[in-house]
């Protein structure tokens, strides 16, 4: 099966990935296809994401908004689109033809008691100590976005804890001056990119999930961490809500004083942060690889378009 796609770090990408013990998967990066060169239209790759453009057999999606899959399907008539499930509300009524949802696909590891994850490897690695643990998962370059990331961790970690922002090693250089100048470098933690294990690991061993503005490359890590159960805190927005719908304790508003309350709340409420698990749980049950894996398989080896 090739699939175009431009960022094989994308979800789609990575979701597809996972099924190559299943099915024959090569991967190839670029934002057009390739015509093929033998026959018109025969051997067409699948294109993984929205960006890619050409002519394909399929397109897949990963929980998408309504938008983006009826701007796919209006530019790409007549070819499936297969997408990991959303909760876009949107999504609930007038699809396009072809389009078919699936479930996401989490290895077991991500789920609790989480069989094979390493947890004790990534705690030594990022040199994790204290608590609470608070997992940020975000975009880094947006000036509003790190203005709340850094004045909300230093109203809450005033006598302890650490937040560990995913995949921030790349943008330490640039931040390490904000962060030392805010007193703050014992407790914010530059994640390099990590292992499925290492990412089972800290997603598990994490007190509270808190997701600042979307950031479509870290739609998988959102998921994982929905899988792990601890606790979601999410700023709204509809993309984030496609991704996490009722998993996540909201935060409508920009004040900060709003975001703050929502975080202690889940930090320190018991009683919500066992509501918050329980819709998690629920939510994420049906991701199982084992169990949705079978899903895809049929689907993609099923459709008429597949070659």
């Amino acid at each position: 099966m090739d699939v175009y796609a431009t960022d094989i770090s994308g979800p789609e990408a990575q979701s597809l990935l996972l099924l190559k013990s299943e099915l024959s998967v090569e991967i190839r990066v670029g934002r057009r296809v390739r015509r093929p060169l033998f026959g018109r239209g025969e051997g067409a790759p699948w294109v993984a994401g929205a960006d890619v453009t050409g002519p394909r057999a399929g397109t897949i999606l990963y929980a998408p908004i309504d938008e983006t899959i009826k701007q796919v399907a209006a530019q790409n008539p007549k070819t499936p689109i297969f997408w990991a499930e959303s909760f876009d509300p949107a999504l609930r009524q007038d699809l396009p033809a072809g389009a078919v949802a699936l479930p996401r696909l989490v290895p077991e590891m991500f789920f609790p008691p989480g069989p094979g994850a390493d947890t004790f490897g990534v705690t030594r690695r990022l040199h994790l100590e204290g608590r609470p643990r608070v997992v940020y998962v975000g975009q880094y370059d947006e000036g509003a976005s790190l203005t709340a990331l850094f004045e909300l961790t230093r109203r809450l970690f005033t006598t302890g804890g650490e937040v560990v922002l995913w995949e921030g090693l790349a943008r330490r250089d640039a931040l390490a001056p904000v962060v030392k100048t805010l007193r703050l470098s014992e407790t914010v933690v530059f994640a390099p990119p990590l292992n499925l294990e290492e990412a089972a690991g800290l997603f598990l061993g994490a007190d509270v999930i808190w997701v600042g503005e979307a950031n479509p490359r870290q739609d998988l890590a959102l998921t994982w961490a929905m899988a792990s159960g601890a606790p979601i805190v999410a700023r709204y927005s509809k993309p984030s809500e496609a991704v996490l719908g009722p998993a996540a304790l909201w935060v409508y508003d920009d004040d900060l004083d709003v975001m703050e309350e929502a975080l202690l709340t889940a930090l320190q409420n018991s009683i919500i942060r066992e509501e918050l698990q329980q819709r998690q749980g629920e939510l994420a049950h049906p991701w199982r690889f084992g169990e949705a894996a079978p899903a895809w398989i049929a689907a993609i080896s099923g459709s008429d378009e597949f070659g």
